[in-house]
């Protein structure tokens, strides 16, 4: 008894793991940010958003925890490690599941920093709705400066940021077609879209024209709806 005690009092005092970023995302960006936090030695954990699938154990790279569920169940975001996690940034393509999982988050854990990507642009609460209280509602500029506590960007996530200014949507593409391997990345047609960042394996690549695109690798593109579909079409059919 008074040897658990002690080992328990031991692991406090000794304990220096950084309190975690907890990102939930469906898309791209949310792995773009997640780098930047590694890149800034932050410890990360990235919820991508499934309703289907829960990932009980996490793939790590670097400081980066991937886990995969429905981030509105307390459950996984206990997983994630809610529980000590310095802030929670909802980055869904989705603003009402984005505010539920910040109440989610709100209504079982003591997270001093809730941030829900919405289109309202950078405002910091919603005061008509008790359900929104304590909940920072910004785009995706305003919660990434907030995130990286006022690091600026890399190149990449600001291409990313200025995109999203006058493109529509952010998507992750897999590279399934044989006929790509090997041909670099400006041999694909690429129209009111860019490629940002590859990620092959668990490295994320920035983007350069030479790349040489292997079997499985993932393409975060920045684009119009119409642009996106002619990459993918491109990368899946070829």
């Amino acid at each position: 008894m008074v040897g658990t005690l002690f080992s328990g009092i031991l692991e406090r005092l000794f304990n220096d793991t950084p309190r975690p970023a907890i990102l939930v995302s469906n898309d791209g960006l949310g792995r773009i940010v997640a780098a930047e936090l590694d890149g800034m030695k932050r410890h990360v954990s990235l919820i991508e958003h499934s309703e289907l699938e829960d990932r009980v154990s996490p793939d790590s790279v670097g400081r980066i925890s991937f886990y995969c569920g429905d981030a509105t169940n307390p459950t996984v975001l206990e997983l994630a490690r809610a529980g000590d996690a310095q802030c929670l940034l909802a980055g869904t393509t989705s603003q009402e599941l984005n505010l539920r999982i910040c109440q989610a988050a709100r209504a079982a854990f003591t997270i001093p920093k809730l941030i829900a990507l919405t289109d309202d642009g950078d405002c910091t609460q919603n005061a008509d709705s008790a359900n929104d209280e304590g909940v920072h509602r910004m785009s995706w500029r305003g919660a990434a400066a907030e995130v990286l506590d006022g690091v600026v960007p890399s190149r990449r996530l600001h291409r990313a940021l200025e995109g999203l200014d006058s493109f529509a949507q952010v998507v992750e593409i897999k590279v399934v077609s044989p006929a790509l391997t090997g041909r670099a990345i400006d041999t694909l047609t690429l129209q009111d879209c860019e490629v940002i960042v590859l990620r092959r394996g668990e490295y994320l690549i920035p983007e350069q024209a030479s790349t040489p695109l292997l079997m499985g690798d993932v393409l975060t593109v920045v684009g119009s709806q119409e642009g996106i579909a002619c990459v993918r079409q491109q990368i899946v059919s070829c």
